[in-house]
């Protein structure tokens, strides 16, 4: 078993949606509804107070849904489902056997896929038949591992957990530093000055992301 890691370009309502809400749009449900329409469950998370009085006025962007219903799910959090016009990615995959690992993700200007295919020799043929109606801006492919689909999974946490660019930019630095190694690699004042960021400030944004992580992860213990 292979996955397939598959980015397109995308000007699609899932795209326009992750442009308005500013974050990416997270589908969890995405299957065939009749050919070239799919039945889509998607998930994104308000970032700005205003964004659900807006709504109703972007809705009217989002042309190729023919159907479009939301609900408010918390305090953070609208859950979208409807009938779409697909890429024609589900009629390829249903073609060559192939499944999406779910959920996708639609990001302004794109949407990236996981797919899981049974033989490796249908990888061409596959990206072949997506070209033909997507700008395929980038793909690869590993056999089926636990870290592939760990990754994945910890980018939903991260995406549903409103980390902002400035905590993940700087989590993601201290962890390649290896300021979370045992024993660590850099420590708190030789990270500030690679920064160019003060450490109350380093400490601020590592503690607020870390506990927005957790606080989905442990939320039910």
């Amino acid at each position: 078993m292979i996955i397939l890691d598959l980015s397109i370009k995308s000007n699609c309502s899932l795209s326009k949606m992750a442009h308005d809400f500013n974050g990416e749009v997270l589908s969890f449900s995405v299957s065939q509804f009749s050919k070239g329409m799919n039945s889509i469950i998607a998930f994104v998370t308000l970032k700005e107070k205003n964004q659900e009085t807006l709504m109703k006025s972007w809705k009217k962007r989002y042309e190729d849904f023919s159907y479009l219903n939301w609900d408010k799910i918390g305090e953070k959090s609208i859950l979208f489902n409807g009938l779409k016009e697909g890429h024609g990615i589900v009629n390829t995959l249903i073609e060559y056997k192939g499944a999406l690992i779910t959920p996708t993700i639609a990001g302004d200007g794109y949407e990236r896929f996981l797919i899981l295919i049974k033989n490796k020799k249908d990888i061409d043929y596959i990206i072949k038949d997506i070209s033909r109606n997507n700008n395929v801006i980038d793909f690869n492919y590993n056999d089926v591992n636990m870290k592939s689909l760990l990754s994945w999974i910890s980018k939903m946490i991260i995406e549903a957990s409103n980390i902002n660019n400035r905590e993940y930019e700087i989590l993601s630095k201290a962890y390649n530093y290896g300021y979370f190694s045992w024993p660590k690699e850099i420590n708190l004042e030789e990270l500030s000055l690679k920064l160019g960021v003060s450490q109350p400030t380093i400490i601020y944004h590592i503690r607020n992301a870390i506990n927005k992580i957790l606080s989905n992860i442990l939320s039910d213990f």
